[in-house]
């Protein structure tokens, strides 16, 4: 990530290589980015595990006639760099469109900023990882509907 380049620059294709060699290409439209943002693909020395401690589907009783649906995650992200390296972790939160759904969300540690780059839902977490380092992030959603309804995109 870094500063825009000055200068007029049509919106197309640019070609991302890394010491040489290709490794992607990504779109870029100077006039929709105050900042460029190239990605450069995985980095090997960061390890990222998730593990899947919970997941539920209920239908509530008779009475409330509501579906209610868990899901958690846990996200160890280690650094196996011989130097600290700057992350910004996302995470793309449930988002309810209609009234009638309700989204709860708990997460650990705190997002540093919700609605990153002002998209609905996408959390982030920034963080400087000292080498050798391992650092924890936990997302618990709880999300209830009419039991009548269905619900598109869940996992």
């Amino acid at each position: 990530e870094g500063e825009r380049p000055a200068g007029m620059w049509l919106p197309g294709e640019i070609q991302l290589l890394r010491d040489g060699s290709h490794i992607g290409a990504t779109q870029w439209d100077a006039r929709q980015n105050e900042r460029l943002e190239l990605p450069f693909g995985r980095d090997a020395l960061l390890r990222i595990s998730v593990a899947h401690p919970l997941e539920m589907s209920t239908d509530s009783g008779f009475l409330s006639q509501k579906s209610e649906r868990r899901i958690a995650d846990v996200y160890t992200v280690e650094n196996l760099h011989k130097q600290a390296v700057n992350l910004l972790l996302l995470e793309a939160s449930p988002v309810a469109t209609d009234e009638s759904i309700r989204v709860e969300a708990r997460f650990e540690p705190k997002p540093s900023q919700e609605n990153h780059a002002d998209r609905p839902g996408v959390m982030a977490w920034e963080k400087v990882l000292a080498p050798g380092e391992k650092q924890k992030f936990s997302v618990d959603y709880r999300i209830a509907w009419p039991k009548d309804s269905r619900i598109n995109g869940l996992p």
